[in-house]
């Protein structure tokens, strides 16, 4: 299998053979690959998944909310209030869902992406800027396994809901990765 290395981050990674990796962002669409985010992500589901994207009319609300099309994409609305943009995956006429942005004030302050295997994969927190302050990945039940502060560059490890190691460079948490992996026998 070969691993998905983080675009930004490839130049840390000069030393590693081609043959072994990708470059590329992790948006939860790659299975072929595997980037250190999926695998804690599916090191809590114990590897086991069927693969089934999320209809946009399956997305959680609150109740009263609804979702509609809006033309190529969809909106999530609360009378006449619109609480966030859905957007679609390819082809769009399927109405599956890649991300969600939900609104404040018409202020986008979450991004939440969906995998391949119809859950929400992570969320994106925005500061009122606009700037990316957290990115919070999910495991099995939607409990937090990795949250990452970009800023920072830190990245946070969890264990049953709690911090399991905290880790300062992107190249310890891909090392990391590799170290648990090869533990676990993968």
């Amino acid at each position: 299998m070969k691993y998905l290395v983080e675009e930004k981050y490839v130049h840390e990674f000069l030393d590693l053979d081609e043959t072994d990796y990708m470059v590329g962002h992790d948006d939860g669409s790659q299975i072929e690959f595997l980037s250190p985010f999926r695998y804690y992500v599916n090191k809590s589901y114990g590897y086991k998944r069927e693969k089934k994207d999320l209809h946009y009319n399956n997305i959680p609300l609150p109740e009263f909310w609804g979702v509609y099309p809006d033309g190529f994409n969809g909106m999530v609305m609360d009378k006449y209030i619109r609480k966030a943009n859905i957007y679609f995956k390819e082809p769009i006429i399927k109405r599956y869902v890649k991300s969600v942005e939900w609104l404040e004030e018409e202020r986008v302050y979450r991004r939440d992406v969906y995998d391949c295997f119809g859950v929400k994969y992570y969320s994106e927190y925005l500061n009122k800027d606009g700037d990316l302050t957290d990115v919070i990945y999910y495991g099995k039940d939607g409990k937090e396994v990795v949250i990452y502060q970009p800023k920072n560059e830190v990245f946070f490890l969890l264990k049953n809901g709690m911090v399991n190691q905290v880790i300062y460079s992107y190249k310890d948490f891909f090392m990391s990765f590799l170290e648990d992996l090869n533990n676990d026998g993968i």
